[in-house]
């Protein structure tokens, strides 16, 4: 796990460069849900579970970000929450919406904050985390489950 009091956040071209070999991995079942399900919900779900449960994952990483030797961490320097995950997701999808105009906060600001980073107190860091990346995310996936099954079981009672 990374811990830091004041990070220095991951340059521009680390995290373009995650973020093309995410796009990568995510274009052929983007398109395939695309055109299989509702247009635009089925990629736009697609990646929320990807990005929201990798990042909150032990790993703190997605695989773009592990390859491009990055991670994401709270303002703390440990692991990010589900929520503060879902957050970052949520913010990022509106930047996007945006014409990507609310990146352009990481060249203003100290720790090279992006829009989202900012709104949701979590970092992208230069950093390695040895923890698998898949055993991670369905981990994380195993534990949002679960949650959802005690608020229905308390919904039921």
């Amino acid at each position: 796990m990374a811990t830091a009091s004041k990070p220095m956040g991951a340059p521009f071209a680390d995290r373009f460069a995650a973020k093309l070999v995410d796009g990568v991995i995510l274009i052929i079942p983007s398109l395939m849900l695309h055109f299989s399900t509702i247009p635009f919900l089925g990629p736009l779900t697609l990646s929320f579970l990807y990005y929201v449960f990798f990042e909150c994952s032990p790993a703190q990483a997605t695989p773009g970000k592990r390859l491009a030797g990055i991670l994401v961490v709270s303002h703390r320097g440990g692991g990010i929450s589900l929520l503060s995950a879902t957050l970052r997701m949520i913010f990022r999808t509106i930047s996007t919406s945006l014409c990507f105009l609310p990146y352009l906060a990481m060249f203003f600001t100290r720790q090279r904050q992006t829009a989202h980073d900012l709104l949701t107190d979590t970092y992208v860091i230069v950093g390695k985390n040895d923890e698998p990346l898949i055993e991670s995310w369905l981990e994380s996936f195993k534990e949002f489950i679960s949650l959802i099954q005690k608020r229905l079981r308390k919904t039921n009672e």
